[in-house]
């Protein structure tokens, strides 16, 4: 008899188990999609700020700013730089010096040009211009590799302090745009090797925290500034391009990273943004199969920018660029368009997502 009563509690309990495995099984996705809901549309409050007004207007640090968006975040901001709110000094880090200086100079004329047309008449969206006799953008490069260590960030980023001391700027540097990234196949076409992934995970989040860290030895006492992650909307990719494994990983973990650091900074009068932005026509996306899919990079520069000026008056921000836009297929909502056509529907979806998986295994 005890055997038997042994038996069946045995057989309850098990059944018992398995029950309440199923259920958590079936209720975890919807409680995850719920948790990303919730997440989205909360708003952290405004952090506190200093009651001392800068002496002069922002200074932007951008990493990465040799090429793709970084370079078109830096023509971006140097034609802003015309409106009353813009800012007086850009600070250009890369690893290619050539390419910064060129750069560089595109950004001054970006600035000289957007500062002649704003003086002859209005801006059209009713925003202030300069006062006379403002003086010009200051723009300085540096040759900085972020996946070096922190030592040559910390490096740039005191010489930039620096800079901006020397120009009279009391407010310092007061934006940090985190977007130097690198990509390299590495799953399954690529190296399957442990160091095919270190120099993208060295870049593109060691190197980003790193960055961000410097950042805010710098801000924190000021109790003023902005840190902005630029990621990747592949942080979206759950196995999908198994190519980019290694720096699917990076952008996910940045964007965890944004997001912690967002309510964790926010009591040292810090704004964090995390802006994950989809594909853009950069020197990543240039295989035929990813070009049809680009965003053009001088437009997602601007829309990016919008983006970041919301999320410093909101206090934190984590989205995509461009916002509301289908992960296959369609359109932005509300976006510019694309540089390639783009294809619509589920099945045209479910067909792209395959070619786009093998075009970044191959790349």
């Amino acid at each position: 008899m005890h055997d038997l009563t042994d038996y069946l509690l045995l057989v309850g309990t098990l059944l018992a188990r398995l029950v309440v495995t199923v259920l958590t099984l079936a209720a975890s996705p919807a409680l995850f999609l719920l948790s990303r809901a919730l997440a989205s549309r909360h708003t952290p409050p405004a952090p506190p700020r200093s009651t001392a007004d800068p002496a002069t207007g922002a200074a932007i640090l951008i990493t990465g700013a040799s090429a793709g968006i970084g370079a078109a975040l830096a023509i971006e901001y140097a034609r802003r730089s015309a409106c009353a709110d813009g800012a007086v000094a850009l600070h250009l880090l890369g690893r290619n010096a050539e390419r910064l200086a060129a750069v560089a100079a595109a950004a001054t004329d970006a600035a000289t040009t957007a500062r002649a047309a704003a003086a002859v008449k209005p801006s059209q969206d009713g925003t202030a211009g300069l006062p006379p006799g403002s003086p010009a953008l200051r723009v300085h490069t540096a040759v900085c590799d972020v996946g070096a260590g922190p030592a040559a960030i910390d490096a740039a980023v005191d010489a930039a302090e620096a800079a901006e001391a020397a120009a009279g700027n009391t407010a310092g540097l007061t934006t940090f745009l985190i977007n130097a990234g690198v990509a390299v196949s590495t799953l399954p076409a690529g190296s399957r090797a442990l160091g095919a992934a270190q120099p993208i995970l060295s870049v593109n989040l060691l190197g980003a925290i790193a960055t961000a860290a410097a950042g805010v030895r710098v801000m924190a006492p000021r109790r003023r500034g902005h840190l902005v992650f630029i990621g990747s909307a592949t942080a979206d990719f759950v196995g999908v391009p198994a190519g980019f494994a290694s720096y699917g990983a990076s952008k996910a973990g940045l964007r965890y990273y944004a997001a912690a650091a967002a309510a964790g900074l926010s009591a040292d009068g810090l704004v964090v943004s995390a802006v994950d932005p989809w594909f853009v026509g950069t020197a990543m996306t240039t295989a035929p199969e990813l070009a049809r899919w680009n965003w053009e990079v001088g437009a997602a520069a601007a829309g990016m920018a919008d983006g970041i000026a919301r999320d410093a008056a909101a206090g934190a921000g984590v989205w995509t660029w461009p916002r509301g836009v289908a992960l296959l297929g369609g359109g932005g909502v509300g976006g510019p368009p694309r540089a390639g056509a783009a294809a619509g529907g589920a099945r045209a979806g479910g067909r792209a997502c395959a070619r786009l998986s093998a075009a970044l295994c191959q790349a």
